[in-house]
């Protein structure tokens, strides 16, 4: 809408004159085709009955100039703000974009650590089931571990989902989701995206 309006004023502006004339030409024609009762025979007056008439008229705006110039110069401070409207906008977006980029590695981060836990947390539970069928470990250990594998097994399937809500916040912020349409596109912007990650220190499997 910033963009449109400030093309708008631009077009304004281009078309803008404060000492440009106006011309108008107006023409007429006509044909009487008849003509009844006393007195109607004009001919000896030498009236026939066609008429036509053309006229040209130009209006210089001495006085108007001065409005014209101020419309001009509204016109221009205008778009002057459309300019600095549309940059900020510009600015705005490209800062959500870049936050919303940065929490995507860092949520994609966050999947390979919790898939780590997950497993170790997985491997405890094994070690602790054997211990208490060898009566080392009471009930209680059991359940402990129990838990606490379930939990990060729940904390890996968790990042995962935050890690696609990201992408898809990365998407709106970009207002381009062609990455979901467009296999080709997919590819080169996952693409990216690693290049993205792996120059912040993120490594990729």
């Amino acid at each position: 809408q910033v963009r449109s309006q400030g093309t708008a004023a631009e077009n304004w502006q281009s078309r803008a004159d404060t000492n440009a004339p106006r011309v108008a030409v107006e023409g007429f024609g006509g044909r009487n085709f008849y003509r009844g009762g006393a007195g109607s025979d004009v001919a000896a007056f030498g009236i026939d009955d066609n008429s036509w008439g053309i006229g040209v008229g130009a209006t210089l705006p001495i006085f108007s100039g001065g409005a014209l110039r101020a419309d001009l110069n509204r016109s221009r401070l205008s778009l002057r703000q459309l300019q600095r409207q549309r940059a900020a906008v510009e600015q705005d977006v490209e800062t959500r974009v870049r936050i919303s980029m940065e929490a995507a590695a860092s949520s994609f981060s966050a999947i390979e650590l919790t898939a780590d836990a997950a497993r170790a947390a997985t491997e405890n539970l094994d070690l602790i089931t054997d211990s208490y069928s060898k009566g080392a470990k009471s009930v209680t250990d059991l359940i402990d571990a129990q838990n606490a594998a379930l939990a990060a097994e729940l904390s890996a399937a968790e990042a995962k989902y935050i890690y696609l809500n990201d992408v898809i916040t990365v998407l709106r912020e970009a207002n381009d989701f062609s990455l979901l349409l467009d296999a080709q596109y997919a590819n080169d912007w996952f693409a990216e995206v690693q290049a993205y990650f792996q120059s912040r220190g993120v490594q990729l499997n």
